[in-house]
């Protein structure tokens, strides 16, 4: 923790880019931020299965309406 502490009053190192002024660690949060936006886009999301496998999970019905 001390390390920590020693680090925190330093000045950070900044990235300049002529108008654009931001510090090194507020950039790669940014970018972090837009691959994992960009990876929850693209990585499938899981389902349920096929549908006989839901339609079997499923109560079935009776003839006179009761389930069984």
């Amino acid at each position: 923790m001390v390390p920590l502490l020693a680090s925190a009053g330093s000045a950070g190192r900044y990235l300049d880019w002529g108008v654009i002024h931001i510090s090194l660690a507020n950039f790669l949060i940014i970018v972090l931020m837009i691959v994992v936006f960009i990876a929850a886009i693209l990585i499938p999301m899981p389902h349920r299965g096929s549908d006989a496998a839901v339609s079997a999970a499923r109560p079935t019905e009776t003839d006179d309406g009761v389930d069984a």
